[in-house]
């Protein structure tokens, strides 16, 4: 998100400035670094990306992710007898991690694909309530 925050120096009220907005936020969502880092604040901006852009790389994090859980998971069962109870629960958390992170994706995707996203309905009383 801090990559993305520093590369905010251009007008977006220009053709010129919103597709370079864009550029930098479909950037975003293909990211490979963790969710938190990545996602949490284009998730803001979700309603101005090109969702067919967006679905695409919601469905690579999703393999990658389902990548990850399947090596965990298999890393937990080649040590489980060796690992001590400590690092044994830190697999534990990561795998359940994947899971949630998998769950998330899936119901962004599940919007973005039936085009349920929206932008705020009524900026004023967002404003108001500030």
């Amino acid at each position: 998100m801090e990559r993305f925050i520093t590369h905010l120096s251009f007008n977006i009220s220009t053709p010129r400035g919103r597709d370079r907005f864009r550029e930098l936020l479909h950037a975003q969502f293909a990211d490979e670094d963790d969710l938190r880092k990545t996602l949490y604040g284009p998730m803001l901006f979700l309603h101005l990306a090109d969702l067919n852009r967006v679905a695409e790389a919601l469905r690579t994090q999703i393999d990658r992710r389902n990548a990850r859980l399947a090596e965990i998971r298999k890393l937990h069962r080649q040590w489980v007898t060796m690992l001590p109870t400590g690092s044994g629960h830190l697999m534990q958390h990561i795998a359940e991690q994947c899971r949630l992170d998998l769950r998330w994706l899936r119901t962004v995707l599940a919007d973005v694909e039936a085009g349920r996203i929206r932008d705020t309905p009524d900026p004023a009383r967002l404003v108001a309530k500030t």
